[in-house]
């Protein structure tokens, strides 16, 4: 019996996982790290935003406005037309619900149930998901059994 040599199976394997990593942590010009960062910049940054959460809580009464006049950058703040200060419960859409049934099945649909709260939109679209792979998975074993005892009729 010839036995196999897991070695090479596993040397490649190995190497496949380092060489992406290292490729793209390095830049190819200079052999540089490229996820420096400056950590004078970010301590500033931070400092920013302490001296304003002070202020802020200092004059518990201000306003988006009162900021501006007060001088303090707000980009670093949410306002009312901003995507961070709309902070919504997450909800599975159509779409994702569709393929929370299809990965997961029966899972994907209580999980879809749970965090929509019982929505019967998201919860029929998961329901087609997990038909939806279920009637394919049948439909491939039949197939790759149908096409194996047409080739297998023929010797019996």
């Amino acid at each position: 019996m010839k036995q196999v040599v897991l070695y090479p199976i596993v040397f490649v394997f190995i190497f496949s996982f380092i060489v992406p990593f290292n490729t793209f942590s390095y830049n190819t010009e200079n052999n540089t790290i490229i996820c420096e960062f400056d950590e004078s910049e970010i301590y500033s940054a931070f400092n920013e935003i302490e001296e304003q959460l002070a202020y802020i809580q200092q004059n518990e009464n201000i306003t988006y406005t009162g900021l501006i006049e007060a001088g303090y950058s707000t980009d670093n703040i949410a306002n009312e037309s901003s995507a961070v200060g709309a902070v919504e419960q997450f909800r599975f859409d159509s779409q994702t619900s569709f393929l929370m049934g299809c990965l997961f099945g029966g899972v994907g649909i209580l999980a879809v149930a749970l965090v929509n709260e019982g929505d019967t939109t998201a919860l029929n679209s998961s329901l087609w998901g997990c038909a939806t792979t279920s009637i394919v998975g049948v439909l491939s074993v039949v197939g790759v059994y149908g096409c194996m005892f047409a080739y297998f009729g023929f010797y019996l």
